[in-house]
């Protein structure tokens, strides 16, 4: 199977988390493909930060 898709990454920070989360994009349509971290350890990462011991 071949693809001719073509990806971009694009940096994006998280001003909550004050990390770069990193998208990976296809170029012919605009859409995030991958994510990394993906979704889940983001939304996971930024909840703990509301955790007030």
């Amino acid at each position: 199977m071949t693809s001719d898709a073509r990806l971009k990454s694009e940096f994006d920070l998280s001003k909550k988390a004050e990390r770069y989360w990193i998208n990976i994009m296809d170029v012919t349509t605009g859409q995030v493909v991958y994510k990394i971290p993906p979704e889940h350890l983001r939304k996971m990462f930024e909840s703990a930060l509301d955790v007030h011991i």
